[in-house]
């Protein structure tokens, strides 16, 4: 067949994407299936996406979440240079933390796999880190981590070492030569920073700790900050 439809076209695409994203998070430490082959925690699935996206019957359209919520409240960070309040986490950041404050179990999904109600997976084990290593499970106490869900804008106007923020494809983002780390929501006034301005949970090929740059020369600090 010489000649592709449009449909065809449009499915190639998609399954072009797909196959990108999932050689990103594939055998990262957010793959729970159990065929992963990295260390961490493991579930009796081999689905990979499950674990924080459903297709159908989810808690968020915007992102197809499936995930139950945390409803911990977090003693957030505060400091004498700090240029205004920091609120509770919300919004990306506090999706990051329904594992990453180690209060919800890693299985607490909202729509299992499988027909019906779908049956509820098992994970090994049941909570990030058991250990409670700080880079992985920062629990409900964050005064001594980076502040999060914070008005950018806000800060930045009263602080001269914050690089200003700006648009780029209709997103709010901060820009630092080859650099751009996006903010959450629609408008830079409002824009907040969350968990995933630095970090993008899909992974970033040949970068650790699912940094959206390395860190070298601390340059994804310095993309904010002008030091």
């Amino acid at each position: 067949m010489r000649y592709l439809t449009r449909s065809m076209m449009v499915l190639l695409c998609v399954l072009v994407v797909v196959a990108f994203s999932d050689a990103q998070i594939r055998n990262s430490r957010h793959d729970l299936s159990s065929s992963s082959t990295t260390t961490g925690p493991k579930s009796n699935l081999d689905q990979v996406c499950v674990f924080c996206h459903t297709p159908h019957s989810n808690q968020s359209t915007a992102i197809l979440w499936n995930r139950t919520a945390t409803t911990a409240t977090f003693t957030v960070y505060s400091s004498p240079t700090m240029e205004g309040t920091v609120p509770q986490p919300a919004g990306a950041s506090r999706r990051c933390l329904g594992c990453h404050d180690g209060t919800v179990a890693l299985n607490s999904i909202f729509n299992s796999p499988g027909s019906g109600p779908g049956t509820q997976p098992t994970v090994t084990p049941a909570y990030i880190d058991t250990a409670g290593t700080r880079l992985t499970r920062l629990g409900t106490d964050l005064k001594n981590d980076h502040p999060v869900s914070f008005v950018y804008a806000t800060h930045q106007g009263t602080d001269p070492k914050l690089r200003a923020a700006s648009l780029a494809s209709g997103k709010p983002v901060v820009v630092s030569g080859s650099i751009t780390l996006p903010l959450s929501g629609t408008a830079v006034a409002s824009a907040t920073l969350e968990c995933t301005s630095c970090h993008d949970p899909h992974g970033v090929t040949g970068v650790p700790t699912f940094n959206r740059v390395a860190n070298t020369a601390s340059q994804l600090c310095f993309t904010c900050h002008i030091k």
